[in-house]
């Protein structure tokens, strides 16, 4: 009954009637590539704000984040493979600030008072 030939050519009615091949070759030329090296991984993070609270931390995923103190109070783009939670990385506005570390609320309970990412980690 013609369920079993494919069709890809055929028109499609919300579509005026133009077979797909030719529309994509129609519009392929405004298609933008990706470079050979791009990281695609960065590409499918979720994104979420979060307000930075008053000890430099913010929640995601049922843990506890920290950022740098400079952050306290503001609202932050937090990015993010949900899955994983491998990296979060912390977005002011449209600029990258750093990385955000897990925080361990029992061993590491004082404020730090310094704006890099590149403390030492317990």
């Amino acid at each position: 009954m013609g369920g079993d030939r494919l069709q890809p050519a055929s028109p499609h009615g919300a579509r005026r009637r133009i077979p797909s091949a030719q529309r994509f070759a129609r519009l392929g030329t405004s298609l933008r590539l990706l470079e050979p090296n791009a990281d695609l991984d960065r590409l499918f993070f979720m994104q979420v704000k979060r307000r930075v609270r008053k000890d430099a931390t913010f929640s995601l995923g049922a843990e506890c984040w920290e950022v740098a103190a400079h952050l306290r109070g503001q609202i932050i783009l937090a990015r993010f493979d949900p899955i994983t939670f491998a990296r979060v990385e912390v977005w002011l506005g449209e600029r990258f600030v750093g990385l955000a570390v897990k925080c361990d609320k029992q061993r590491n309970p004082r404020i730090f008072r310094t704006n890099d990412y590149d403390r030492e980690v317990y």
